[in-house]
């Protein structure tokens, strides 16, 4: 056997161990977009709101504190959002102006969602939500504060017949989101998570997008806009270390 497939062997053997010994969650979550540029666009597209939505993908860890229900999810994820636009005509009569047909950015970014169940902020054990016994409410009703960080790369494409036009650009965000979530019990192994909430993205930048709205918007461009979304997402957990320990208790 090679090296290469040694470290490759000790890697997924340590990942299934990490598995079998923690809880950790999978989750995604849609987001109906609102930026900013449409008030800078709105003579120029037909399209009410650029980025009209994005989906996001993601894995976390758990963690929380001894004595009191405040749990810790830190997790990194995937997020993706991609529309087709059309210009007005009057606008593609500037030979200057490229048929701009699709607009999109994807990134990575890691967050830590924190978890405050205030309905039952004492809890006095360190047994999954999905676990305990009694209302489900008052036992799996929690607000979050999530703030986290993101790499971001937008990109627009025309419908040139070279398809020479290509732009994309990429800019490191802060993200902060908020809101509520209600754990929903399927055992001790898992439990589902329904959350909603906003998120707030400061700052962002496109200058491609600048460069083209100069030329041909009457409204004022703006140095960097805001992302203002909505936010729905649903977690699955799973706490495989819970059910190994009660196997435990019982030998």
């Amino acid at each position: 056997m090679s090296i290469k497939s040694i470290l490759l062997s000790a890697v997924f053997c340590s990942v299934f161990a990490f598995i079998g010994s923690s809880q950790f969650s999978i989750y995604g979550k849609y987001q109906p977009n609102q930026i900013e540029w449409q008030d800078e666009w709105k003579d120029l597209l037909s399209e009410d709101v650029v980025y009209e939505n994005s989906l996001s993908v993601g894995v976390a860890y758990w963690l929380r504190l001894k004595n009191y229900r405040v749990e810790f999810h830190p997790g990194v994820y995937y997020t993706r959002s991609e529309q087709s636009i059309s210009l007005y005509n009057s606008v593609l009569a500037n030979p200057a102006i490229p048929d701009i047909t699709e607009v999109s950015f994807n990134g990575f970014g890691f967050e830590v969602p924190v978890h405050f169940y205030f309905l039952d902020i004492e809890g006095d054990c360190n047994c999954p939500t999905f676990s305990k016994q009694g209302n489900i409410f008052s036992k799996g009703l929690y607000a979050y504060i999530n703030p986290g960080v993101r790499r971001m790369e937008y990109a627009v494409t025309s419908a040139e017949p070279n398809g020479s036009l290509s732009v994309t650009e990429t800019e490191t965000l802060f993200t902060i989101a908020g809101g509520f979530g209600l754990d929903i019990g399927l055992g001790d192994l898992l439990t589902i998570t329904p959350y909603t909430g906003l998120e707030f993205v400061p700052n962002m930048t496109w200058s491609a997008f600048d460069a083209y709205a100069e030329q041909l918007s009457t409204n004022a461009i703006k140095d960097s806009r805001n992302l203002r979304s909505i936010v729905l997402g649903l977690r699955l957990s799973v706490r495989p270390d819970y059910v190994k320990e009660q196997k435990g208790m019982f030998r």
